[in-house]
């Protein structure tokens, strides 16, 4: 019997450790064929495809569309793109939004489409009770990008993980852009796509959604 019972206690040993690694991790891909959005000015969904035109006057920070029913803090989103038309000026500035929390709150990574080749680049900044302050980010947080182009689709993917942000284009394996110090305006919220109001058109397609959750911190 204490043979037994040594194997017993032995096995429940085993299994309570494994369970509590620490540090493990669970990871949730969110169903986002059918889901619901919201949508804001310039911004419609139509069968998964999601478009987003500009053309207004500019005070507000951006037309925006957002899921319903999802919550997102950490994990990975992955997408394409499409710059569909530029405004009068050759501009256009698009991107994703994430741990939106609604309309003025929300993280966001965008795309600038620019005549001026020097000018191209992807850039983040938090956006704070409907204010993004880029001049102040500009800097620190921006990536240059030649290879924007219109018309064409380019697939995107962004890790998230507290306040560490790297984002990926294509198949690559090193990030185009690390941000160790993203200033998330609240902790964790809906994902969606963005368009500045006087920035030209853009499309938005293929959305995945993986939610991270630590099960031991």
């Amino acid at each position: 019997m204490q043979i037994h019972r040594l194997k017993i206690t032995t096995v429940l040993f085993l299994l309570i450790g494994f369970t509590m690694i620490p540090g493990e991790t669970k990871a949730t891909e969110v169903p986002v064929e059918n889901a619901q959005w919201n949508t804001g000015n310039g911004a419609s969904v139509q069968n998964s495809l999601v478009r987003i035109e500009g053309g207004a006057t500019a005070g507000n920070i951006g037309h925006i569309a957002w899921l319903k029913d999802v919550v997102f803090e950490d994990g990975t989103i992955e997408f394409e793109l499409k710059s569909v038309k530029r405004n009068d000026r050759g501009h256009n500035y698009l991107g994703v939004i994430f741990r939106v929390a609604d309309e003025l709150r929300y993280d966001l990574v965008y795309l600038r489409f620019r005549e001026d080749v020097a000018f191209r680049a992807i850039q983040y900044i938090p956006v704070k009770d409907g204010k993004d302050e880029w001049q102040k980010y500009q800097k620190q947080f921006n990536a240059a990008r030649n290879d924007l182009r219109d018309g064409e689709w380019i697939k995107m993917r962004l890790v998230v993980e507290g306040t560490t942000l790297k984002v990926f284009f294509g198949d690559e394996q090193k990030p185009s852009l690390v941000e160790d110090h993203i200033l998330s305006p609240s902790k964790g919220g809906s994902v969606g796509f963005w368009a500045y109001p006087t920035s030209g058109s853009g499309e938005f397609r293929n959305l995945k959604i993986v939610l991270k959750e630590r099960l031991n911190p």
